[in-house]
């Protein structure tokens, strides 16, 4: 981005600190509130798994895939990258150690697909996106036989793509940056625009 004045630039960042200091949606332990509240919104969810920032946990990413609503292609996204950077491990008691939020939610994706929980196609990935998936599946594929393709992770062939549908529309008034909920910065300027000041 480049600027005409360095006073242009001043005002940029100035917005940029104001933003970050009151943009914040909800406090952390009323994001699941804020996302029933909301409804239904399986692009919104779409576009919250491929950014999410795994260090933020998985709460949220555990609620958006057990709506009904939620895209083939999200519930795989969010498996298969969780499991393809890590160890796999042949049964549930070998994850007793580990983080069991995690296990549980990778738990929970997988009996949903193969109990036909999954029945929308309508979202899939930008062309990067489908080669950054493809290349976590075949890693995930490799632990498999590794540990030798246990019962507890074996998937309906659909679960592993390709999914060809159209990317997510992005929300206009929220998104999750880092695992924070926020508005828009265009939503941000519509809501506080009056009454929010640049410092001087």
């Amino acid at each position: 981005m480049s600027f005409a004045s360095s006073e242009e630039s001043k005002n940029f960042f100035d917005f940029l600190d104001i933003y970050y200091e009151y943009s914040k949606i909800c406090n952390d332990d009323e994001v699941i509130s804020w996302l029933e509240n909301r409804g239904s919104d399986p692009d919104f969810w779409h576009e919250t798994a491929l950014t999410w920032h795994w260090e933020s946990g998985v709460d949220v990413l555990h609620w958006i895939i057990r709506q009904p609503t939620c895209e083939m292609a999200t519930a795989s996204w969010i498996l298969i990258e969780a499991l393809s950077g890590g160890d796999l491990h042949a049964t549930a008691a070998d994850y007793v150690t580990s983080d069991l939020e995690f296990f549980d939610m990778c738990k929970d994706i997988v009996e949903r697909w193969r109990a036909g929980f999954y029945t929308s196609n309508r979202l899939g990935f930008t062309k990067q996106q489908a080669i950054n998936f493809d290349q976590s599946v075949a890693a995930f594929n490799r632990q498999r036989l590794r540990i030798g393709n246990p019962p507890l992770w074996q998937l309906p062939r659909a679960a592993l793509g390709p999914f060809k549908g159209k990317q997510a529309v992005s929300a206009k008034d929220a998104i999750f940056e880092r695992g924070t909920l926020r508005m828009t910065m265009q939503q941000f300027t519509d809501t506080y625009i009056g009454s929010l000041t640049l410092p001087k």
